[in-house]
């Protein structure tokens, strides 16, 4: 995902890694086209599940705030 003119990329030197995405301005100018395409896909978001989805392999989960 690097090298495109439609988002920036940030990458933080920590532990964890971080990185975070940002729309430029050409990329906020799609908007207007994606969210008329996001009108026609059906919403189903209510059958997502609940709650923060671990794998059966996986002995324990942490989950922190965003931010952090």
């Amino acid at each position: 995902m690097t090298g495109s003119s439609y988002w920036t990329k940030t990458a933080y030197a920590e532990i964890p890694p971080r990185v975070e995405y940002a729309l430029t301005e050409l990329g906020s100018s799609l908007r207007p086209v994606l969210d008329s395409l996001a009108d026609g896909v059906p919403d189903t978001r209510h059958t997502w599940p609940k709650g923060p989805i671990i794998h059966p392999t996986v002995k324990s989960h942490r989950v922190e705030e965003a931010g952090n």
